[in-house]
């Protein structure tokens, strides 16, 4: 494929994404090279495409005024982004998320623990009352 059109670096305040990485054939047997987003936040909610836009950064292309070639342009498919008072439910995990935990991709977890963790919890401690853990349901949940 050939390059894409020449661009100018990005500005200042663009952030660059970095990652770690990890190697095993997932359940697909597909290869494939797969970016985790730690974690991503929209401040309104609506319908939203990501664009990609790979670029080989050398030392050249680190001076003043040089341009970075793009390597690769790839559009994400359309997803629907919500208000948190509107968040419904999680869906389980696909089979490519479980290949990727187990072949020792880092994806950050946030557990929310139900009332049963913070009923054993309390009485444990020889505690009563009301915890932070009472807001949700009776099972943990945890969220990708």
């Amino acid at each position: 494929m050939p390059a894409h059109p020449v661009t100018r670096p990005p500005s200042p305040t663009a952030r660059f994404l970095q990652g770690s990485t990890a190697s095993k054939r997932l359940p697909h047997e597909i290869p494939g090279t797969f970016f985790i987003f730690a974690d991503i936040s929209l401040r309104k909610a609506g319908e939203y495409r990501l664009l990609f836009t790979l670029m080989k950064m050398g030392s050249d292309a680190l001076k003043p005024g040089s341009r970075l070639p793009f390597i690769d342009v790839v559009v994400s498919d359309m997803f629907r982004a919500v208000n948190a008072k509107d968040f419904d439910q999680v869906h389980p995990s696909t089979p490519l998320v479980r290949g990727l935990l187990s072949s020792g991709a880092g994806f950050p977890l946030k557990l929310k623990k139900g009332t049963r963790e913070g009923r054993r919890r309390r009485q444990s401690q020889g505690g009563s009352g009301g915890s932070e853990d009472d807001e949700s349901g009776d099972h943990d949940t945890v969220y990708y």
